[in-house]
């Protein structure tokens, strides 16, 4: 999933964990003029975070889901 922050914030939300253990992403911001921040739903959390924002425009990370919550699995 490539987020491009160029005009706006933007805000990639991860599908519920539970329902698809396993499951992997990889999300890079490709500009962050504006925030890009990776959400969850069902209050699940990311490395035991609420959320994953960029710090720095071509960072990514994979994720991937444990059952339950989001791990990130390589941060770029």
């Amino acid at each position: 999933i490539l987020a491009d922050g160029t005009s706006n914030t933007v805000d990639v939300t991860l599908p519920d964990a539970t329902t698809i253990t396993g499951r992997i992403y990889v999300i890079k911001a490709i500009d962050i003029t504006f925030a890009v921040k990776v959400l969850t739903t069902s209050s699940q959390t990311i490395d035991g975070g609420a959320n994953h924002t960029f710090t720095s425009a071509n960072e990514a990370i994979q994720v991937q889901s444990d059952g339950s919550d989001w791990q990130i699995i390589v941060k770029a």
